[in-house]
């Protein structure tokens, strides 16, 4: 496949992590675009790659804000409910197991109170501020529809939400899956 360049850093030796493959290329499984991200494992001195996402593939959906007030963009949900033919939200937390145990994803976009908004379920979310996680952080739920670096110990519920592929104040990126 030729050379991996990522963007953050190269993988590290017994380290796991999703990866930014910013050159092109091909292997025996079709063409590496740049921007396309990989899911690197290590082990026995051996990488493999595993395309996981194509350039602007995310899977999202689309639910109504039934908080009381506005999310904004980068907030954990789970679905509460439905109203017609729109699910309902609430911000997860990783405090109650039947709530962590249904989060469904992260907040696309600011959402008003009572409106329609995107959910992404699996993909890059861009244009967040992390800043305090370098890349290849992995990415927990914490309380009030917030991640954290921390991985929860009991009593709280341990979800993996995703990693961080870009640190950066205003470009910040999360692969979410």
């Amino acid at each position: 496949m030729g050379s991996l360049t990522v963007a953050s850093t190269d993988p590290t030796p017994g380290k796991n992590g999703y990866y930014v493959y910013t050159d092109s290329g091909t292997n025996t499984h079709g063409t590496i675009d740049a921007g396309d991200t990989l899911l690197v494992t290590y082990d026995n001195s051996v990488y493999t790659y595993t395309l996981i996402k194509r350039v602007n593939n995310v899977n999202i959906e689309y639910a109504k804000n039934n908080t009381g007030s506005t999310i904004g963009k980068g907030k954990l949900i789970y679905i509460s409910g439905s109203t017609g033919e729109n699910h309902l939200f609430l911000l997860a937390t990783n405090t109650d197991y039947a709530i962590a145990d249904r989060t469904w994803g992260m907040t696309y976009e600011s959402i008003n109170n009572n409106a329609v908004g995107r959910i992404i379920h699996f993909g890059m979310i861009e244009n967040l501020d992390t800043s305090a996680y370098t890349a290849g952080t992995e990415l927990w739920l914490g309380v009030n529809g917030e991640y954290t670096n921390v991985r929860p110990t009991s009593p709280a519920f341990q979800t993996s939400i995703g990693m961080v592929i870009r640190q950066s104040a205003t470009v910040g990126s999360i692969f979410v899956n």
